[in-house]
């Protein structure tokens, strides 16, 4: 009786010094799925309320509702994620004010993104942020 108490406390003393060990471990951990996805909801308001386009985008691999994902994964890589750091094209746009606001929450690689800006029209939203926010 003595030597089962024995071996159950042993067994127990155990699993605490396991459960200790990998206690830091698995504090920072984070879950397979999200350490490297990069997947975002896009979107572009225009001036009324129910002027609105969304696109969900995901990279690594590739897909998502988003037409032009490959491209729009690529100028993203090609930008570390920093949708500030796009390629911008040249491109003649008129001057006509039809303001559009682009929008972008999710991740990059496991970190968390957020982006916001206002454009004066399509244009210039386009020419700023390539195959990006084309949908």
């Amino acid at each position: 009786m003595a030597a089962k108490r024995l071996i159950a406390r042993t067994c127990l003393a155990a699993a605490a010094l396991v459960g200790t060990a990998l206690a830091p471990a698995l504090a920072n951990a984070e879950p397979a799925s999200s350490a490297h996805g990069s997947m975002m909801n896009l979107s572009i308001r225009g001036e009324a309320r129910e002027d609105i386009r969304t696109a969900f985008l995901t990279c690594e691999p590739t897909g998502g509702s988003h037409p032009y994902a490959n491209d729009a994964c690529q100028a993203l890589k090609d930008a570390n994620g920093d949708f500030t750091k796009l390629t911008t094209e040249h491109s003649a746009c008129p001057l006509n004010y039809k303001p559009v606001t682009l929008s972008a929450k999710g991740r990059w690689q496991g970190k968390p993104v957020t982006f916001e800006k206002t454009f004066p029209n399509d244009c210039v939203a386009g020419a700023a942020t390539g195959k990006v926010f084309s949908f």
